[in-house]
């Protein structure tokens, strides 16, 4: 009796594991990554603040989860496309950038990036950045929103270097052959 419960803690254990990382990841790893080293290799390169470190961002989301009217953009996404989106949408914070997985960036976690803004003078957060990091840049990527079958994406990206300094933008990229293609600028800012 008691190896049938044992068995049953562990089936259940393992269960509950597995839903965990079904609700984390709606997208495969290879999927966000290849999107997110695109972007490294072909948008932060062709800046010239280009930096050697990276970290997440998280794009403002409007009311109801709205984000740059994808559920008005009917021929660039389906409405399943737009219900899945919303579920990754859902899922923003919980990213973070594997370390393991990037290439030609050094990655800096979101929290350390918001323990340095968060302070008694928070004006100082450039200053602070720079000691410990020994830079004066960073650039930053959100969590890839994909359609359902993969081939088209949103992603917001820019480069950070001072408080009247830096620049990005949101844009949607097509997977046209096999290799991503910018298809639309959705938003973009500049500092």
């Amino acid at each position: 009796m008691k190896n049938i419960l044992y068995f049953l803690i562990i089936i259940s254990f393992i269960s509950c594991e597995e839903k965990k990382a079904i609700s984390r990841n709606l997208v495969p790893d290879k999927e966000v990554y290849d999107i997110i080293n695109f972007i490294i290799k072909n948008e932060f390169s062709k800046s010239n603040n280009n930096s050697k470190y990276l970290s997440e961002e998280f794009p403002m989301i409007l009311p109801d989860n709205e984000y740059f009217g994808i559920e008005k953009m009917d021929p660039i996404f389906s409405k399943s496309d737009v219900e899945f989106m919303k579920l990754q949408i859902s899922k923003r914070y919980e990213f973070r950038i594997e370390r393991n997985l990037i290439q030609n960036k050094v990655v800096i976690p979101f929290d350390s990036i918001n323990k340095l803004r968060i302070s008694e003078k928070s004006d100082q957060f450039w200053k602070r950045f720079q000691i410990k990091y020994d830079a004066r840049k960073f650039d930053g990527i959100s969590l890839p929103l994909f359609s359902v079958d993969y081939k088209t994406v949103i992603i917001s990206y820019g480069h950070h270097c001072g408080s009247l300094c830096g620049s990005g933008e949101t844009s949607i990229y097509r997977r046209v052959n096999g290799h991503w293609k910018k298809f639309k600028v959705i938003s973009f800012w500049i500092s």
